[in-house]
């Protein structure tokens, strides 16, 4: 048998190629295929029903994070699949995808390999089928410069992959829109700490909206810790340091 490297992960200046399990061997950044040349040809699902990978919609203003849903369905029983995440540069910059809930013990992944693209990576360490359903979120930040709008996020050089490390076929993709909102980026006041040692943080927001408190110890994965209204155009935020935490990263976005 031969490999064929189908895909690449860029991370920092180094580009890496994705992960995919062959013959029992594991690497975190490699996905080949494998093609049966004893055969006379490439081994490949049969074909049926198609699988398919969907971007959904948000909103957001300059500023803030527009977090989109990533959705998957399939028949095959895939155990990786790699895709692109496209966007206008000029308009938005990528996050990092987060898993969901049913995605516990599967790796998500994504990195930029260039302008106005960004790289998601599912896979089972296990070589376990990827959970139909919602894969994740993936959040792109609205610029401060970006115009009033709608922008299309569209996905590209979707491969999937069985735990034979055969390519799954047919595939299918859809993308997803960003809407800019015309309003000011919400920004955070001068923190100050309560008498009960709790942190306050007040955030400048348009006045009757609500804003959830989101809040991070690495800047990839954040948890929601409250939510509040902004009256009098400040929403303000109680939260409660976690012990022998070096540090804590919060962010706050707008309801839809």
């Amino acid at each position: 048998m031969t490999l064929q490297t189908i895909g690449w992960l860029a991370t920092g200046a180094l580009a890496s190629p994705f992960v995919r399990v062959v013959g029992g061997l594991r690497s975190p950044f490699f996905l080949a295929l494998v093609s049966a040349c004893a055969l006379g040809g490439a081994w490949m699902l049969p074909a049926g029903a198609a699988t398919s990978v969907a971007l959904g919609s948000s909103s957001a203003g300059p500023g803030e994070d527009a977090v989109l849903n990533l959705q998957f369905q399939s028949d095959a029983n895939p155990t990786a699949l790699q895709f692109d995440v496209r966007f206008d540069v000029n308009t938005l910059s990528p996050g990092f995808a987060v898993g969901g809930a049913a995605m516990n013990g599967y790796v998500v992944r994504s990195a930029s390999p260039g302008p106005g693209v960004a790289r998601v990576l599912v896979y089972s360490a296990a070589n376990l089928p990827i959970p139909n359903g919602l894969l994740g979120t993936f959040p792109l930040r609205v610029r401060a410069s970006a115009v009033t709008g709608t922008t299309p996020i569209t996905i590209s050089n979707l491969v999937v992959s069985s735990s034979l490390g055969t390519r799954v076929e047919p595939v299918t993709s859809s993308g997803g829109v960003v809407t800019v909102r015309n309003e000011a980026a919400p920004s955070f006041q001068r923190p100050s700490v309560a008498v009960n040692g709790q942190l306050v943080l007040r955030l400048n927001g348009q006045d009757g909206r609500s804003y959830t408190l989101q809040v991070s110890s690495d800047l990839r994965n954040w948890e929601t810790a409250s939510t509040a209204v902004a009256t009098g155009g400040v929403a303000v935020f109680n939260d409660t340091p976690v012990l022998g935490s070096s540090h804590r990263y919060y962010r706050a976005l707008a309801a839809p």
